[in-house]
Order: structure tokens, then sequence, then C-alpha cells
């Protein structure tokens, strides 16, 4: 872990660890006595296929907690007939029955219904962006909250970003930044 020097007397932490490592460093896995004493939001933003549906289930039984995950959609779909894929898309699905859809739209509409499930006060909400990347691949912006509130706020980011392109945002965060690449550039 490193922490980051900052103007504003912020305590960053930086660390590089597996997300089934991460998860039970922040999250208990089960119901806080009191619900809104242990309220997260969790930014996903996985290169590939960590996230495991274990990790991610036990994250969603840990109290409320907002999530805002990159799904991989076309990498998923591609590599449904690759053998040696096989075991990390049971991983990422908590189970076989990803091998039952057949196109990137049920891979996201099927996560997004597991997540569904949990919840406590309230079942959880989930909405998907689809979001066409330069070359054609897509990939969703899975949103999800337990807060019927947020979930409303989270259907309204849904709305607005469903017409953002990639090359639209490209534009926003160069005109924003310029050529600042670092985070502590700010």
């Amino acid at each position: 872990i490193d922490r980051i020097p900052s103007s504003r007397n912020a305590n960053i932490e930086i660390s590089n660890s597996s997300f089934q490592n991460t998860i039970p460093k922040f999250f208990t896995g089960i119901k806080p006595e009191k619900w809104k004493d242990k309220a997260y939001l969790a930014f996903l933003d996985p290169f590939g296929f960590q996230v495991d549906w274990n990790s991610m289930e036990w994250m969603l039984k840990s109290g409320p907690v907002d999530i805002i995950f990159t799904f991989m959609t076309s990498p998923i779909n591609w590599n449904t007939s690759n053998k040696r894929t096989e075991k990390s898309l049971s991983i990422l699905f908590g189970n076989d029955d990803w091998q039952h859809l057949r196109s990137e739209q049920e891979f996201v509409d099927y996560y997004c219904s597991k997540i569904a499930q949990y919840g406590y006060i309230n079942k959880y909400k989930a909405f998907s962006i689809d979001v066409e990347y330069l070359d054609g691949q897509r990939y969703d912006i899975i949103l999800a909250s337990q807060s019927p509130g947020a979930a409303n706020v989270l259907g309204d980011i849904r709305k607005a970003l469903s017409h953002v392109t990639t090359d639209m945002l490209d534009g926003a965060f160069s005109t924003a930044v310029g050529d600042q690449l670092d985070l502590d550039s700010f």
C-alpha cells in the first residue's frame, strides 16, 4: 500500500491486490446491525474477468452497496467458445449457466438479475448502460443499488448516458484535463 501525499490532506491508499483478496478487507459478508452504519459505493473496473461471483456475493451481503461496474461484454461473448476460459467465466458468473446464454445482451441481463436477487430492506435494482468501444467492441456499465432513491438516480444516469459515445468522453476528458495524465496532477 502506498500513500499519496495530497494538498487536501486526503487519506488515499493505492494497493495492488486481486478482487478476491481485497473484498474481505472492506466487507464483512454479513448484514450489519444498523443498516445505514455500513454503506458503500464500489467502483469495479476490471481488465478482463478478475471479478469473481463469490466475492461479488460477499460484497452484496455486507450492507447497502451501490455499485458501478464495468462489465466486459464483448470479451465475455468472444471467450465463450474458448475452452481455456471456461473456468474463468464460471468463476465470473458463479456457475455454468453462462453456457446457455446466446447473446451479449443475455450475459448482461443475467448478471444484473443475479445482483437483483440480493438486498435486505429493498432488493437491488440493476441497470446496464451499453457502451460501444472504438472497434465495435461492447462493454456495459452495470449500476446497482438497494436504495429506491439511488435506483431512481441511477436510472436517470442510464437514460442520460445512453446517448454518450466514447468519442464524446474522449473529447470531454481532453478538454477538462489537457495533457495531465496522473491522478496526483489534480
